[in-house]
């Protein structure tokens, strides 16, 4: 009787604790539901105000939510928006307080609701990049199936590794950068600095979240799809006549034949490099950018001239000062 006894208790047990599981569950989906119906007037208020000022905010973060969309920012610590492919405004939405641990991803269309998801923000080549680390503002470009950065990174190497031993000597930390040549706005960087510290290829290194530091096979990609000779992707020297100015800015006027001459969108700017000493050099008549594949001690790289059409592939020593182009991660 006593062992009957006690088996109901348990069985109670396991049934209360099972009914307390389902009720939880029950409020939590009841909870996602009512903060899916916030999250989509958020979104219309987002497109109200595109609509009415002609105007689009790729990012807005927590400090603005009750600036720019009229609500109030108490329950939501982070907001992010963005647009998708078929110029939908794509919304990602981390809450706090009232909806504490949960999180809203998409669009009006389709958005996902939970707790610890990932939400990937979308982005358009061709739009601006928004560096949010330091308020640069980036133009993109797509060529074949890649997205370049239409300029040169400009983060300074000082903002990285807070504490640790950075320098902005030229000396051989392995760490500086410098700025190019005067007229331009890009930076040059010691190969250390340009990633970050990492030592991996296809590192994000000092680009922006969701860009990474080209590897020497995203090079060949972009020049294949620019033309070059299958048989001569791995030739070390310069080669693929054309390419060169196809990269080039044509404002700069720097082609060596204008046919051509910037027709790829990547813009690339004749600011020179620095040696290892960190003296400039080739100023207006140069670019130089580095990959995050390493040849032994030294690095891969490519550069233009002004005296060429063609791209050179060289692997250099990482104590010179080249500049950075970021890919788009797919």
């Amino acid at each position: 009787m006593k062992r009957n006894g006690f088996k109901k208790i348990l069985l109670f047990i396991l049934i209360l604790f099972i009914l307390i599981i389902i009720i939880f569950k029950g409020l939590d989906c009841f909870k996602q539901q009512l903060f899916k119906k916030e999250v989509k007037n958020i979104l219309k208020k987002i497109s109200l105000r595109m609509e009415e000022e002609d105007l689009f905010l790729p990012l807005i973060d927590e400090t603005n939510i009750k600036k720019y969309l009229k609500v109030g920012n108490k329950n939501y610590q982070k907001l992010v928006f963005s647009k998708d492919e078929e110029s939908n405004i794509f919304i990602m939405l981390k809450g706090q307080n009232k909806w504490e641990g949960l999180t809203a991803c998409g669009t009006l269309k389709e958005i996902k609701i939970g707790r610890n998801i990932i939400c990937k923000i979308p982005f358009i080549c061709g739009e601006s990049l928004y560096d949010k680390r330091d308020n640069n503002q980036y133009q993109t470009v797509e060529i074949g199936e890649q997205c370049w950065m239409a300029e040169d990174l400009r983060y300074k190497c000082s903002n990285y590794l807070e504490g640790e031993n950075i320098s902005t000597e030229w000396n051989s930390s392995f760490e500086a950068c410098a700025p190019q040549g005067d007229d331009y706005d890009g930076l040059v960087y010691q190969w250390k600095a340009a990633m970050a510290g990492e030592l991996d290829e296809g590192v994000q290194g000092l680009c922006p979240n969701g860009w990474y530091l080209p590897t020497d096979t995203d090079w060949k990609e972009l020049e294949l799809y620019l033309g070059l000779d299958i048989k001569e992707v791995n030739r070390v020297d310069w080669r693929g006549l054309g390419i060169g100015d196809q990269l080039k800015s044509f404002e700069f006027n720097w082609c060596f034949n204008n046919d051509n001459c910037g027709t790829s969108g990547f813009k690339a700017i004749p600011g020179g490099h620095r040696e290892t000493s960190g003296k400039l050099g080739y100023y207006d008549k140069g670019s130089y950018w580095w990959s995050s594949t390493s040849e032994g001690p030294n690095v891969w790289g490519r550069s233009l001239r002004l005296e060429s059409s063609d791209i050179s592939r060289f692997a250099i020593n990482r104590l010179n000062g080249w500049s950075v182009r970021c890919l788009l991660k797919k």
